[in-house]
C-alpha cells in the first residue's frame, strides 16, 4: 500500500479522519486490542456517502500489551462519552457504529445520550459463552494476566496489509484478560438501561460468536423504545464481523441504514426489521419480532 510506504508504521496506531466538509458525522471505535487501521475499509465505505468519518484510538492502545493492559472498563467508557459529546458540538448529526468493545462504548453512549441521532451495534457482549467464563474463572483462580495473542484472522481477511499484521505481532505479542474478566463480571448488570435507548438502531450478531450468545437480541427488540430497530443476524457468523467474510454484506447494510437516517423522511421512519444472513442469501424474518412481542407480554401476564 502506497500510503503506509509513506506514512510508515505511524499509521497503524493513529486516528483515521475522513473530512468531507460535511454537517453529518460519524464515529467508529474499534475492538479491544485493535486499533482504527482495523476498520479503515469500513470508514471509507460510508465516507462515500458522503459524511465525515471519525476513527479514534481508543484510550491505552496501540502502544503494547503492559499499557493496553492498564486499560479500565470505566475509564473507556467515560472516554467514549466525553468523545461523542465533543465530537457532536462540531456537527448537527452523529451517528455512531462499534464493535465488540467499541459496541459496549456505543451501548452506553446510546443510554447516556438518548438523543445520538442513530447507532450501530456490532458483536456485543452479553450472556457470554461457557467457554469465556471457564476462561475468565480459570484467569482469575491462577492470577492469568495475558495470554497469547491470536493473529490468523488478520491474514485471513484478506484486506489488512502485512505490514500491520507484522507490526502488531512485535507489539502485541500477547492480549491482557483483566478487561476481559472485569466486563465478563460487570456486563449483565448494564444491559437494565435497555429501556433507556431511544436512538434507531442497527444491532448485528454472529451466532458463532465465541465471546457471546445472539439470545439478548429480543431483549434489544423488546425493551428498547426506538422508533426505528433493524437486527442482522450473521447464520455462523463469528465475533470478528468485518474481517470475515460478512463484511461484504455487513458493511452495505449500515451504509444503507445511516442514508435512510440521513435522508430528508428519517423522522416519518418507523418499524423494526429483522434479516438473517447466511453464506449465500438473505431472510427476511421481521414477522418473528411479532412472536418476540407476544412471548414477552404473555410472561407478564
Amino acid at each position: 500500500m502506497i500510503i503506509i510506504e509513506i506514512l510508515g508504521e505511524s499509521l497503524f496506531a493513529s486516528d483515521i479522519t475522513i473530512n468531507n466538509g460535511s454537517k453529518d458525522c460519524v464515529i467508529i471505535f474499534h475492538g479491544f486490542g485493535a486499533t482504527p487501521f482495523e476498520m479503515f475499509h469500513v470508514a471509507e465505505a460510508i465516507a462515500d456517502l458522503p459524511v465525515d468519518v471519525l476513527v479514534p484510538l481508543l484510550p491505552k492502545h496501540g502502544i503494547n500489551s503492559k499499557v493496553l493492559s492498564e486499560l479500565k472498563l470505566d475509564e473507556a467508557i467515560s472516554w467514549g462519552i466525553n468523545y461523542v459529546q465533543n465530537v457532536r458540538k462540531c456537527y448537527n448529526r452523529v451517528f455512531v457504529l462499534g464493535h465488540s468493545m467499541g459496541s459496549g462504548l456505543t451501548y452506553n453512549i446510546a443510554t447516556a445520550i438518548p438523543d445520538i441521532d442513530g447507532v450501530i451495534i456490532s458483536a456485543l457482549g452479553r450472556d457470554y459463552s461457557l467457554k469465556l467464563r471457564l476462561l475468565t474463572w480459570l484467569a482469575r483462580k491462577f492470577n492469568i494476566r495475558y495470554m497469547p495473542s491470536i493473529f490468523s484472522h488478520l491474514k485471513q481477511s484478506k484486506i489488512i496489509a502485512p505490514e500491520y499484521i507484522n507490526w502488531k505481532k512485535r507489539r502485541f505479542p500477547k492480549q491482557p484478560v483483566l478487561l476481559m474478566r472485569d466486563v465478563v463480571e460487570n456486563t449483565p448488570a448494564e444491559f437494565s438501561k435497555l429501556p433507556n435507548i431511544k436512538t434507531p438502531f442497527m444491532l448485528i450478531m454472529g451466532t458463532n460468536d465465541f465471546l457471546s450468545s445472539a439470545n439478548y437480541i429480543d431483549d434489544f427488540l423488546y425493551q428498547t423504545v426506538s422508533k426505528r430497530k433493524i437486527v442482522v443476524l450473521l447464520k455462523n457468523g463469528n465475533h470478528r464481523v468485518f474481517l470475515s467474510r460478512f463484511k461484504f454484506r455487513v458493511i452495505p447494510k449500515i451504509v444503507s441504514f445511516i442514508q435512510e437516517l440521513l435522508s430528508s423522511k428519517a423522522d416519518e421512519i418507523n418499524g423494526s426489521e429483522y434479516f438473517i444472513l447466511n453464506r449465500r442469501f438473505e431472510i427476511n424474518k421481521t414477522d418473528y419480532i411479532q412472536t418476540i412481542y407476544r412471548k414477552r407480554e404473555a410472561r407478564q401476564i
